[in-house]
């Protein structure tokens, strides 16, 4: 029976290893969000282009603008 890395592989057309480091850099960044002191500053990631992602430059954990600006909003909301 096939497991999860196997079936995304054929899926994706990457292989197993690319899969496994994918899942690493999630979990990574995840905990580094955890983490975080807080309250997270996200910032437009600048290394890519177009700027889909924001980055905290307090733990450097990356989330996407739209999440970036819900929390933002969340933020502004709670206060």
């Amino acid at each position: 029976m096939p497991d999860g890395v196997e079936i995304l592989s054929n899926i994706s057309g990457l292989s197993k290893d690319d899969i496994r480091s994918i899942w690493d850099e999630v979990k990574e960044n995840a905990k580094k969000l955890e983490e975080c002191s807080g309250p997270h500053d996200f910032q437009p990631d600048n290394s890519r282009k177009p700027v889909r992602d924001e980055v905290c430059s307090k733990c450097g954990g990356k989330i996407s603008k739209v999440d970036a600006n819900w929390y933002r909003k969340g933020l502004k909301d709670g206060k």
